[in-house]
């Protein structure tokens, strides 16, 4: 994911729209840039406040590094792909 995430992170806000619970599969997700990731956990940190559970599966290591330096980790499940 780079710079402009905001078709990304509408969808997110959609699907949230819709299920209490919110699981992302981040097996695909290979690389993202500071800026996509700021957005991205302001954005979950924001959809967990409201009270929903929000849940990020099979990340890449250096990516759920990043997400918990942001101060992800607090408030969003964050689970690291076991190799």
């Amino acid at each position: 994911i780079r710079g402009g995430s905001a078709p990304l992170l509408a969808a997110i806000a959609d699907h949230a729209a819709l299920h209490p619970v919110l699981v992302l599969d981040g097996s695909r997700l290979a690389r993202i840039d500071y800026a996509a990731a700021s957005a991205l956990a302001a954005h979950l940190r924001t959809l967990a406040q409201d009270g929903r559970e929000v849940v990020l599966r099979d990340l890449n290591h250096p990516v759920a590094a990043l997400l918990r330096l942001l101060g992800v980790g607090d408030r969003v499940r964050l689970y690291a792909h076991r190799y």
